[in-house]
């Protein structure tokens, strides 16, 4: 039995109002490469409802805060390269991707967000330091 609140249309708009547009997805391609890290084991992916891409510790909070109040089930993921299933979105909900590709253009994503230098270089432990 799923004991977390599926999310709604409200939800994520919720978030594109926190995060902007581009950085939440519902694309069923998105979804699917979600769904699963390296595990050899194909039985074991489960699709998350939506995929956002937080950038700043205080989006991480105000996400990470709204989940916890309306009962959204979230996973962290960093590059899902784990071969222990611990980023497989078991029920469902927000996976939080802390893992930026260089086609991501992480600089170009910087500048246009005002954050300036000092999030290029920005570790995966300042960035769930807040969780």
């Amino acid at each position: 039995m799923n004991q977390f609140k599926p999310i709604n249309d409200q939800d994520i708009q919720y978030f594109k109002t926190i995060i902007g547009e581009q950085f939440v997805s519902g694309d069923p391609e998105v979804l699917k490469n979600y769904s699963k890290d390296e595990t050899p084991d194909e039985t074991l992916r489960l699709l998350p409802e939506v995929v956002i891409k937080p950038t700043t510790n205080k989006e991480i909070q105000l996400i990470t805060r709204y989940c916890f109040e309306k009962n959204i089930a979230i996973t962290p993921r960093g590059a899902g390269s784990g071969l222990s299933g611990g980023s497989i979105p078991a029920y469902g909900g927000v996976v939080l991707s802390f893992f930026f590709q260089a086609e991501d253009g992480i600089r170009d994503l910087v500048r246009s967000r005002g954050l300036g230098d000092v999030y290029k270089r920005q570790s995966l432990q300042m960035r769930t330091d807040c969780l």
